[in-house]
């Protein structure tokens, strides 16, 4: 059984905080903490907004196949840290849309090159899952053959012989890419510089 991966991306600024409580001084006690706290969370929002199209689009997979896999990590004053993250098992292969369905079997680009799953065939089971499945009956196999059927795609192929179905790159994999990380990278920072800043101005303001 496949099990669930989660990758979190952290979100905290330690430095920042540090600075602002200096420049603040016996200001900053009162300030600071809550200031940071509302910052972060806004910033997680902000960065989990942007990452879900940018996933989509380095996965070649639609978002409504990944949104639910999305969760956030909120700070609080005793842990001034939040987090987007992502936990999902790998997505079935036809769920990618560069996959097909060739005579010699499937091709997709899931992981980034273009592969052929030879003697892999497309099908719909019977609960309306499609999937691409390698069988079982091969050249020196035994075993029970169920009766013969036809896939959408025109594959012909027997029930009892499906073993094996192929699944593409988990989003939690793509999620903590290089590529990725340094896009969430520059959005929180800059989230968070604007937000900080809003934060500390408007509790500032209120024990004058």
């Amino acid at each position: 059984m496949r099990q669930r991966i989660k990758v979190q991306f952290n979100i905290e600024f330690k430095d920042e905080i540090k600075r602002a409580k200096k420049i603040l001084g016996r200001y900053s006690k009162n300030i600071i903490p809550r200031a940071a706290n509302r910052a972060l969370n806004r910033t997680a929002t902000t960065v989990q907004k942007h990452a879900k199209p940018a996933l989509s689009k380095e996965m070649g997979i639609a978002q409504k196949h990944i949104k639910d896999s999305f969760f956030t990590t909120e700070s609080n004053l005793t842990n001034l840290k939040a987090a987007v993250g992502v936990r999902y098992k790998p997505l079935a292969l036809t769920k990618f849309t560069n996959t097909r369905q060739l005579k010699r079997g499937v091709v997709s680009k899931a992981y980034g090159k273009r592969r052929l799953y030879k003697g892999a065939f497309i099908a719909t089971m019977h609960n309306g899952h499609t999937g691409a499945f390698y069988s079982s009956r091969k050249p020196g196999k035994q075993g029970r053959v169920g009766p013969r059927k036809i896939s959408k795609s025109g594959y012909e192929y027997r029930s009892a012989k499906i073993i094996k179905q192929l699944f593409g790159p988990s989003p939690s994999r793509t999620f903590a890419s290089r590529e990725l990380t340094n896009i969430n990278s520059r959005i929180a920072s800059k989230r968070f510089a604007e937000v900080f800043t809003q934060e500390i101005k408007f509790r500032a303001s209120k024990i004058r």
